[in-house]
């Protein structure tokens, strides 16, 4: 089978596994709350074998996980990524949805190398990568930007916006996707890359867990950082292109 087609159905489980595992999470949080205000059902068979069959779920969602990761390691395609193109595209694909929720959408492009040649635009924003997961990356954390701000409400606010940065320096390329929208607790931003249930109504985010996973494949770094001045900002560093 075709490589890059692989990658993309290997893509699609990915995202099916990690949504199928975000509802039996939600299932097994219900049915402890169920049994702390009714602990006589510990002792019902129905909900026995339900507990039982929750636990057989997330044994196979971990064992797919698993299998599936050995396999996309040795299928995994490495090629030239022009970052530059593929968030144009992305940004491309938003522009209208941000427009029709009052949502300016921001893009800016910067070179901070001192070694960077002027007119050499081969490598310019480009990074050797698997081209399919960098841009699942950057449309995840878009999306959720995006999402956050359609239908956000705050008297504060009076313009909202999503900002894309895209700077290269000497070692890196450097994205920054920046919301004016509500800001994340402190508590939450420091375990937010960490595997948990998805609060989107539509259950449909791929996950910031395996957002970093992609970003470490590419021995890359992310961070976040939220606060009332400046809102959400996800920060992505990529190895440039020598």
């Amino acid at each position: 089978m075709n490589g890059k087609l692989m990658e993309e159905r290997c893509s699609k489980l990915d995202i099916v596994v990690h949504e199928i595992g975000n509802m039996i999470m939600g299932i097994d949080f219900s049915a402890k709350k169920l049994t702390e205000n009714e602990p006589e059902l510990e002792n019902n068979k129905y909900f026995v074998e339900m507990k039982e069959d929750i636990k057989n779920i997330m044994k196979m969602i971990i064992e797919t996980k698993s299998e599936k990761k050995t396999y996309v390691e040795k299928q995994r395609i490495y090629e030239r990524v022009d970052i530059k193109k593929e968030l144009e595209r992305l940004i491309e694909k938003y522009d209208e949805r941000c427009y029709e929720n009052n949502i300016h959408l921001i893009y800016e492009t910067y070179i901070e190398s001192k070694k960077y040649i002027e007119g050499r635009t081969d490598t310019e924003f480009c990074v050797i990568g698997n081209k399919c997961e960098l841009i699942r990356l950057f449309d995840n954390i878009i999306k959720n930007a995006y999402e956050e701000l359609k239908d956000y409400k705050n008297d504060l606010v009076i313009e909202k916006y999503i900002g894309i940065t895209l700077v290269r320096n000497d070692e890196w390329l450097v994205i920054e996707i920046n919301d004016n929208g509500g800001v994340i607790d402190s508590k939450r931003i420091e375990h937010i890359f960490e595997v948990q249930l998805s609060s989107k109504e539509d259950g449909m985010g791929i996950g910031l867990n395996i957002c970093k996973k992609i970003v470490d494949n590419h021995k890359g770094k992310i961070k976040a950082a939220s606060d009332e001045s400046s809102g959400t900002t996800f920060t992505i560093y990529l190895p440039i292109i020598d």
